[in-house]
């Protein structure tokens, strides 16, 4: 017999498909909005995940910080997200937007936290600042190097209210050096780490088209917070974290980008990791498609799936070297879907490019639940990656939307003690 928490999941199941069938039902946008695949999820109530507990002042902005503090509110911490008053984190306006400062690219990058407005450069905002540090456990911050000394709010002053507390400096370039008052967006320390290099076909530089190092410097800055808070938990104490874009985005591009840099007393070799990427590239009937046939059983597959078995053989180099224009003529003539489908059968691993709605309606995506849908109460559904990274014991999610900008400050406030007057007080002051 099911338990009653599955009998409740099965329900909440049903009436989301029901959901989704009555919002179907009408004309207009929301035709597109909602699919079976799409179901509703309720965000948790308390809050789910192993870091829950743990809370974390958000000083940062775009996505290098958010973006990981985001990470850290699927897992459970309580994020609180401050902002200045006359100064919102500047994705709030980038992407579809249904108002209230609610852009795609924020509603992204911040789901499930608070959000409160202080001027930490006025001395009331800064002590209110120092206050809820003394009653938190990290604080992230973007900064330009030198910036949060200027405004008080740097480690060696957090560390007088809070000594455990865990800080991180995210900057572009790192504390010190020639660029290091250089201001820094990801495309910059694409260009200067050399990824326009790596995309070109070989001859004229191309920019990655997404905000790569951002999104890599904020994987390495969760990580590196919920090390250095096991490091405390097991008596280290409190410590300050330096990351920078381009330490993040060298380290994840050596591996294979820069192969031929790693031995410093071996000859190189006369190919680069991105002419093998490019070669695996085939146009077909209605697109392109990936195929990487790394060894002989996988170029005999590869071999069935055009129908060229003659040219067949213990060798991986002849074969290639023999079929190759073949392969590539024959593929021009089938179907992308078709090529997968046998790719599959026969073993050879197989990719096929797909467009945004593509990805959102491939039945891998959805059998994963990859894509959730949530609600925002003025907004109205949303759709959200789920965290990829799904614990057995500790179950994170995304923990709720985006928050409009200051709609907490009044209960962060008054939970550090302030009443209502008070709260009044700051907003007529304008530190809030």
């Amino acid at each position: 017999h099911p338990t009653p928490s599955i009998v409740m999941h099965r329900l909440r199941r049903l009436a989301a498909q029901l959901l989704c069938a009555e919002e179907n039902s009408f004309e207009g946008p929301l035709q597109a909005s909602c699919t079976a695949s799409e179901v509703q999820v309720q965000q948790p109530a308390p809050r789910s995940g192993p870091l829950v507990g743990i809370r974390v002042i958000d000083l940062s902005s775009v996505i290098s910080g958010p973006f990981a503090t985001s990470i850290l509110a699927d897992q459970g911490a309580e994020v609180i997200k401050v902002e200045a008053p006359n100064a919102p984190d500047m994705t709030r306006g980038l992407g579809p937007n249904p108002g209230s400062g609610m852009g795609a690219m924020y509603v992204t990058a911040n789901r499930g936290k608070r959000s409160i407005t202080l001027d930490v450069q006025k001395p009331r905002g800064l002590e209110l600042l120092k206050e809820l540090v003394r009653r938190s456990d990290v604080v992230v911050q973007n900064y330009r190097p030198g910036v949060a000394e200027r405004l008080g709010c740097d480690y060696a002053a957090l560390r007088e209210v809070k000594p455990d507390i865990i800080v991180i400096s995210i900057s572009g370039f790192g504390p010190s050096g020639p660029y290091v008052d250089n201001k820094v967006y990801d495309q910059v320390v694409q260009a200067m780490t050399g990824v326009p290099s790596i995309m070109s076909n070989g001859k004229d530089p191309v920019m990655f088209h997404n905000l790569l190092v951002d999104k890599v410097s904020a994987l390495n800055a969760s990580q590196a917070i919920t090390s250095a808070l096991l490091a405390r938990e097991r008596g280290h104490g409190g410590q300050h974290i330096e990351l920078s874009m381009l330490d993040s985005a060298m380290h994840f591009l050596f591996p294979d980008a820069y192969w031929n840099k790693v031995w410093c007393d071996v000859k190189p070799i006369p190919l680069e990791w991105r002419e093998i990427a490019q070669r695996s590239e085939y146009e077909v009937a209605d697109g392109k498609v990936t195929i990487t046939a790394t060894d002989k059983k996988q170029m005999w597959g590869l071999l069935e799936v055009t129908d060229l078995q003659k040219h067949r053989s213990d060798s991986l180099g002849k074969m290639r070297a023999t079929a190759l224009e073949e392969i590539r003529a024959r593929l021009k003539t089938l179907r992308k879907q078709d090529i997968f489908d046998a790719c599959a059968r026969h073993g050879v691993p197989c990719g096929m490019f797909q467009s945004p709605d593509e990805v959102l309606a491939d039945p891998q995506v959805t059998h994963s639940r990859t894509i959730e849908q949530h609600s925002d109460p003025a907004g109205g559904a949303f759709r959200a990656a789920r965290p990829p990274a799904r614990f057995a014991r500790t179950p994170s999610a995304v923990q709720g939307p985006a928050p409009r900008m200051g709609t907490d400050t009044g209960s962060v406030l008054q939970e550090l003690g302030l009443s209502d007057a008070d709260v009044e007080s700051l907003r007529a002051e304008k530190v809030i």
